[in-house]
């Protein structure tokens, strides 16, 4: 609805919410939809800041991609985690 009234900044504002403070589970439907829909580029940007959250959600968030077939993006996931993890140890 908003990409397609041009209202990018909520667009952006709903990405941003949905990678870094849904449920978990909310995060793993906004993935897959956005995924079936071909919205690349909002499903990327919602994995990478789903990648910095709590090491619990990370895995929440992955249990739920792979329950719903997902695995493609759970393993994007756990990439972006993992490099999150790292540049934090650094």
């Amino acid at each position: 609805m908003y990409i397609s009234a041009g209202n990018f900044e909520r667009v952006n504002g709903l990405i941003r919410y949905v990678g870094t403070e849904a449920a978990p589970d909310e995060t793993a439907d906004a993935v897959a939809s956005c995924r079936e829909l071909g919205l690349d580029e909002a499903t990327d940007t919602i994995i990478g800041y789903a990648g910095s959250r709590s090491g619990l959600d990370v895995l929440q968030i992955l249990q739920s991609l792979n329950q719903r077939g997902k695995r493609r993006d759970a393993d994007i996931l756990l990439e972006r985690a993992l490099a999150s993890l790292i540049r934090l140890q650094s």
